[in-house]
């Protein structure tokens, strides 16, 4: 990590995340792993993460970026470089969020971009400035200068 020394080193990771009761909310995957920590800051920086948030009862979200980092022990993750969040959905296709730069609290499922955002899935596109998302709950809200064409058939 930069500026920290690092204290260990992961190829070909997983590290899972569980919830209160116990049941698995997150998978973190990448590449490589640098662990860094000295004087209250702990923090891993990450080649080619790709995060599954998982739910009970419909298919996980999968956020992947080239670089990330992690912090507070997972609980707080940056994706960086072009990031893709994509989501099934059942018998209408895959929606798909794409921007620069994601910030990801694990254990509330919310993702929050401050720059431009596109979302796109079989039938259209929206683009906007800034986004919050509750992916536990599928709820997107584009925060500025939405613009968007959907095909309506």
């Amino acid at each position: 990590p930069r500026g920290l020394p690092p204290d260990f080193y992961l190829e070909g990771f997983e590290a899972l995340g569980f919830g209160p009761d116990g049941r698995l909310r997150h998978r973190l995957q990448g590449r490589e792993l640098v662990h860094g920590a000295a004087a209250g800051i702990d923090e891993a920086w990450v080649t080619a993460p790709r995060l599954h948030l998982l739910r009970p009862e419909a298919p996980p979200w999968i956020l992947e970026a080239p670089r990330g980092r992690v912090l507070e022990g997972g609980a707080l993750i940056w994706l960086e470089g072009g990031v893709r969040l994509a989501r099934r959905r059942p018998g209408r296709g895959e929606l798909v969020l794409e921007t620069e730069r994601v910030r990801v609290l694990t254990d509330r499922a919310l993702a929050e971009a401050d720059g431009p955002v596109r979302v796109r899935d079989p039938w259209g596109e929206v683009r906007a400035v800034g986004l919050r998302a509750e992916l536990d709950r599928d709820r997107l809200v584009l925060l500025r200068e939405v613009r968007g064409v959907y095909h309506l058939e």
